[in-house]
């Protein structure tokens, strides 16, 4: 979700959003939520490189799991 700075957007709101605007299962809702402030890696046609995103994440957890 990109906000483009007209609206700070944080977990709490999304996660109210998915569970009464969204109309989602409780089941369905997102366990864990992680806002990012650069856009996420895409094709040439928009589509994000979903592989791209899961290795980003796979390294960040990783780099904090290495700090403790």
């Amino acid at each position: 979700v990109c906000g483009a700075g007209r609206h700070i957007v944080s977990g709490d709101d999304l996660r109210h959003h998915c569970a009464e605007g969204g109309g989602l299962a409780r089941f369905k809702l997102p366990r864990y939520i992680k806002l990012v402030h650069e856009p996420l890696p895409a094709t040439s046609t928009g589509k994000v490189v979903k592989s791209k995103v899961k290795d980003i994440l796979l390294t960040q957890s990783k780099n904090k799991i290495a700090k403790l």
